[in-house]
């Protein structure tokens, strides 16, 4: 399982400030606008809580406004300061395809197209995206949701509608939030109510936001299906994900990304690596293309410990005097790989950072079809320090690298 945390820096690296007025300053600063019943299979909604204001998808983008073709991640909330156009997730493996050993990446991001490889759903409902269960997997936010996990109404006095909240307290022995427990997902729609279990649903910040999605719909890939499917795709991953978020003093300026990949295939997938691929266009929004070409990009070498990487912008192009700031990107945790195996470890649920994999060079993103190009890309090039110059702002932060067997969860 790998957590990413994500901070928004005003002023200085070492401060945060420059709060908006319209961010809520508490629990109860911002009532929820439930809307539970999915508008389409393919869902892009806005965050409600957060200093850092967002759009995100039930497949698999992260802050791209799709529908505009824009960047779509500011802070402060209700500014035009414009820090993400759009990411991802990328996972590169060496997989076994009738004699050869191939290098294979999956993406739910691509920078220059702004595509998602990914289809909302889990592989056991089939490999293709289903119409009929767009509810069931639709983007899920818990400001939806009543304390017991049920949907709030969309208006005053109408019955709620759609599934109940996905993620539930099913352990009889663990206590939610503590030693790393934040709950299960529950599949069957039928048992997501505390008659089933008893101690609730599991809401962790002010914000909880949940999907669930797959890479094996391959009409959604680029590069057409017989060709994608020669090459030896899909890999049959089905990934979770999390996206926690608070909107009261300095935890309104943090998001937390949390991805759960899954082998549902039959096949050991080799020397696996991952990476949130970030598009960081760091300005003004009303200037898409001056903003798109001035970013610098480093990583904090001044305490390691911390597996942080930063980015800020030049003044150029109308960054100066709007209360710009530094966004930083770290890995909070990331699996533990057996040194004698080569697998990914099981026996515990965190690792200290010593024993994690952690953040393992800082490469700028470019065409994903390079050494499958590019998965070698993930590996092979680049150091934690790379990236003083000033340039589009495109980031992987890659880890690796263990395999993982069918089943297996990292």
């Amino acid at each position: 399982m790998l957590w990413l945390g994500w901070m928004l820096l005003g002023g200085s690296v070492l401060s945060l400030m420059a709060r908006t007025a319209t961010a809520p300053s508490g629990k109860d600063g911002q009532a929820p606008q439930p809307q539970r019943l999915a508008a389409g299979v393919f869902e892009q909604r806005m965050n409600r809580v957060s200093a850092v204001q967002f759009y995100t998808t039930n497949y698999g983008i992260f802050g791209l406004n799709i529908a505009a073709n824009r960047g779509g991640g500011f802070w402060p909330r209700g500014s035009q300061n414009q820090y993400i156009f759009g990411g991802g997730i990328w996972f590169g493996v060496k997989k076994r395809v009738g004699d050869q050993l191939r290098k294979l990446v999956i993406l739910s991001y691509n920078p220059n197209s702004g595509a998602s490889w990914m289809v909302p759903g889990r592989i056991a409902d089939g490999d293709e995206y289903r119409e009929d269960l767009k509810d069931k997997y639709q983007l899920y936010f818990s400001t939806d949701y009543a304390p017991d996990g049920t949907p709030l109404p969309e208006r005053v006095g109408e019955r709620p509608q759609g599934p109940n909240w996905p993620l539930w307290v099913t352990s009889e022995t663990e206590t939610l939030k503590v030693n790393r427990y934040f709950g299960d997902y529950v599949d069957d729609l039928d048992k997501r109510n505390v008659q089933t279990y008893p101690r609730g649903p599991a809401f962790i910040s002010q914000e909880d936001i949940w999907c669930v999605f797959k890479d094996t719909d391959l009409r959604r890939y680029e590069g057409g299906v017989a060709v994608r499917r020669a090459e030896g795709y899909p890999l049959r991953v089905e990934i979770e994900q999390t996206i926690y978020s608070w909107g009261f003093g300095d935890y309104a300026d943090f998001v937390f990304l949390k991805y759960l990949i899954i082998n549902r295939s039959q096949d050991t997938l080799w020397e696996c690596w991952m990476a949130p691929a970030m598009d960081f266009d760091i300005g003004p929004a009303a200037n898409p293309i001056g903003i798109a070409g001035n970013d610098r990009v480093r990583f904090y070498e001044e305490d390691p410990s911390l597996n942080l990487a930063l980015q800020w912008s030049n003044p150029d192009q109308g960054e100066a005097g709007r209360g710009f700031g530094y966004i930083g990107m770290n890995f909070l945790e990331s699996p533990a790989v057996d040194p004698a195996t080569g697998f990914i470890r099981k026996d515990k649920r965190v690792y200290a950072a010593l024993r994690a994999v952690g953040l393992a060079h800082l490469p700028q993103l470019g065409d994903p079809e390079r050494p499958r190009r590019e998965r070698g890309a993930l590996r092979l090039h680049g150091s934690r320090s790379e990236g003083r110059g000033h340039g589009t702002g495109r980031q992987a932060l890659p880890h690796g690298d263990g395999s993982v067997q069918h089943g297996a969860r990292g």
